[in-house]
């Protein structure tokens, strides 16, 4: 029978002390088998030399086998080689002899024999070369990842039990011997370096242990440390801003298993200052980190703050009512978290489950994977990104893949914060499977995203419910939606935001009383546009003003095999509707009168409903040399309406012809546009005080006309209307009541009649 058995380096390894061995080995480390004890071996000694006065000549020391359950000994010999150019070999026999010859003995090796040498000759007959047949000596062949491999030579099996010893040694290394108190009575940061300092292996009995995270505890490298159940590391309160529990800075090769660390946010001396450097682990230019089973609790900063780490396997990780972040992630490469909890992270920003943040456009985030990954409750949002910092870093990649993470009543699901390259940038950003539900705002946040330079953002699977658990008002779309990609009109960036895929997505009400306004809601305030936006496969139960909603004057959008409306709702005066797959246009709330003007690239057999929501109108104008039937059979006519709730719905047939699908309330055929324009420098106003413009002709224009005003900028809370003061002649009235002075520069200002 086999003899599982682990020798220990200095003592011969006989059969009488395998078993003991092994047990104790056992019940040290807590693994499994790792080696075997051999039924054929050599136990000591059949070492094969050049005899050192006659050249063809070799010597053999005594040898003891075991072979057949029984032990065989031999004296030292000597063996002459008679024939040049030859193999010999040299065996043991089971009858207790040698045995010398250019063949093997009769039978079988391992039953009748053992190989003990293998020897060429030379030419001239003298010795050449000697190879050990021997096998592991003491019969333990050690077992690889817990499979049988073949023979350890004598260098490896001595290089294996080294390690071995080594690991037995330094398991011995218990912090409570190295004199930390485990009651949290006193303060064991001393000890507890001690111990992390003196051995490989550190064992950490149960109890708690206060530690003085300002001096911290700094883990160096090759270390293994283990928190048995019920261990725990404990801050002692303390007044500073900035604070660690373990140090990983330029640590290597290191393994954590089951630590539990408690930080002092309730205990703590708030000062001056923001105290959000309060961390429970930090990795600074760290490498080759694995950590299993940590719980980061209650600290004033993060759980785990990562400044510089690589290689890095998180496995298990719980996080919960730290104020700023379960984890911070502002450097890293081949940096993975698989399971996680990470709960009521509140108390100073950015408050995220996970946040992936660089600083400097030095820092990067490169092949980072957070798997199965659970967020409850955390004030800002489950995962956020935020990159702005890399947008002229010569890195100039990004790569980021999220799987399965759900979050559950976060004020948003996911955020990626703003990023304007100044060249392109490889990688991806890749949310694949994500659950967000009873999100406070919306279920997934974009701010300022560009669509040019920037990895592709991909969204695949997503499944969002009872988003605005808030209960926003709907007036608010960019907090009452599935999913939101925003720019706000004094937002960073000068290109079209974009860059993103929404593929099968489900956006989900379940209440009784909806609150989620939009599926999709697109928006720039900036009036740049957005691009590359593929939306593929929509699924909502929303009965709601629009599933997928834009307000951009400019974009590419893309609608694949949509169940929603693709819908442009926008309080922009002139607007134009280009070849993008719209299928609603609206103006809710728009302050003046609406224009919508169908490009000439608007594409062909597409149908697109027009919504007026307002009394001051909406007009649809047709490309020149175009017509809308059965309304008007003569080109060059627009029609409008006044009526709130009146819609008209229209499909382009070709280049002139558009048809009328569907309509509600009154629309009116009007003539061509009369339009003018005035170049005007308003003096500078003080409150109260006002300025009228120049005579403007409009030819056609009478007395009695509605005259809408187009400013060329912002007008700074200044009112302006225009009005028609004799045939042919418009003015505009500018008034500052904005209590303080205001000085608008020059610019062209437009008017439109419109015929009551």
């Amino acid at each position: 029978m086999t003899t599982r058995y682990i020798p220990s380096i200095g003592i011969d390894p006989i059969p009488a002390q395998t078993q003991t061995t092994y047990e104790d080995y056992k019940k040290i480390k807590g693994f499994e088998d790792v080696g075997y004890f051999l039924q054929a071996y050599v136990v000591s000694g059949g070492v094969v030399t050049p005899n050192v006065n006659q050249n063809d000549k070799v010597d053999v020391s005594e040898i003891v086998v075991s072979l057949n359950n029984d032990i065989i000994a031999s004296g030292a010999t000597t063996f002459r080689a008679k024939i040049k150019n030859t193999v010999y070999y040299l065996d043991f026999s089971k009858d207790g002899s040698f045995k010398w010859d250019t063949a093997h003995p009769a039978g079988t090796a391992g039953t009748d024999y053992l190989p003990i040498a293998v020897v060429t000759t030379k030419s001239n007959g003298m010795i050449d070369v000697i190879t050990d047949a021997r096998g592991p000596i003491g019969g333990f062949r050690l077992k690889n990842n817990f499979d049988l491999v073949g023979y350890a030579t004598d260098a490896e099996l001595q290089e294996d039990m080294d390690a071995v010893n080594a690991q037995l040694a330094d398991i011995a290394i218990n912090v409570v011997t190295m004199g930390a108190d485990p009651t949290g009575t006193i303060d064991s940061t001393a000890q507890i370096q001690a111990a992390f300092n003196a051995g490989k292996s550190i064992l950490v009995p149960p109890g708690t242990y206060l530690i003085d995270a300002v001096t911290k505890l700094r883990v160096p490298s090759n270390r293994i440390i283990e928190w048995q159940k019920g261990a725990i590391f404990k801050v002692i309160p303390n007044a500073s801003e900035s604070y660690r529990v373990l140090d990983l800075f330029a640590a290597e090769n290191v393994t954590l298993y089951n630590p539990t660390l408690i930080g002092d946010r309730d205990e703590h001396t708030y000062g001056p200052g923001t105290h959000e450097y309060g961390h429970g682990i930090v990795f600074s230019t760290a490498k080759n980190i694995k950590i299993y089973n940590a719980t980061c609790n209650n600290f004033t900063g993060d759980g785990i703050a990562v400044v510089g780490g690589e290689d890095v396997y998180i496995e298990n990780l719980k996080c919960d009512n730290n104020r700023r972040q379960g984890v911070s992630i502002v450097r890293a490469n081949d940096f993975t978290i698989n399971g996680a909890l990470l709960t009521n992270i509140n108390g100073t920003a950015p408050q995220c489950g996970i946040d992936l943040e660089v600083n400097v456009n030095t820092d990067y985030l490169k092949n980072i994977k957070l798997l199965n990954v659970t967020t409850v409750n955390c004030a800002e949002g489950g995962i956020m990104v935020i990159t702005a910092p890399l947008f002229d870093s010569t890195e100039k990649e990004i790569s980021i893949e999220i799987q399965n993470h759900k979050d559950y009543g976060s004020q948003y699901g996911f955020i990626l914060g703003d990023f304007e390259p100044t060249s392109q940038f490889s990688g991806y950003i890749n949310n694949l499977n994500p659950y967000y539900e009873k999100n406070g705002a919306d279920g997934v946040f974009i701010s300022e995203y560009s669509s040019a330079f920037t990895p592709n953002v991909l969204f695949q699977n997503p499944v969002i419910i009872d988003s605005n658990e808030l209960n926003v008002s709907a007036s608010f779309p960019q907090y009452t939606s599935g999913f939101v990609l925003r720019r706000e009109a004094a937002g960073k960036g000068s290109t079209k935001i974009g860059n993103i895929t929404i593929s099968n997505p489900i956006i989900l009400d379940t209440r009784s009383v909806k609150r989620v306004t939009r599926g999709v809601y697109l928006s720039d305030l900036k009036s740049i546009g957005v691009d590359k936006i593929s939306i593929i496969n929509p699924k909502s139960n929303l009965d709601l003003t629009s599933k997928i909603d834009f307000t951009t004057l400019n974009g590419g959008i893309t609608l694949l095999d949509g169940l929603g409306d693709l819908i442009l709702d926008t309080t922009t005066q002139f607007n134009s509707l280009d070849n993008r797959a719209v299928t609603k246009f609206k103006n809710t709330g728009a302050p003046q009168s609406h224009q919508v003007n169908i490009s000439n690239n608007y594409r062909g057999n597409h149908s697109v409903e027009f919504i007026n929501t307002t009394s001051f109108g909406m007009l649809v104008v047709p490309p020149a040399g175009a017509n809308i039937m059965p309304l008007s059979s003569v080109s060059g006519k627009y029609i409008q309406t006044t009526q709130v709730g009146a819609s008209i719905k229209i499909r382009r047939l070709s280049d002139t012809l558009f048809i009328v699908e569907e309509m509600i309330g009154n629309w009116i055929v009007q003539d061509a546009l009369l339009t003018g324009s005035t170049v005007w420098n308003p003096a500078s106003l003080a409150t109260g005080t006002g300025e009228t413009s120049a005579d403007i002709t409009v030819s056609g224009a009478a007395l009695g006309d509605f005259a809408v005003v187009s400013a060329p900028y912002d007008l700074q809370g200044i009112t302006a209307s225009g009005y028609v003061s004799a045939a042919g002649i418009v003015k505009i009235r500018i008034q500052n009541n904005t209590g303080g002075t205001v000085d608008l520069a020059s610019g062209t200002w437009r008017v439109r009649i419109i015929k009551p």
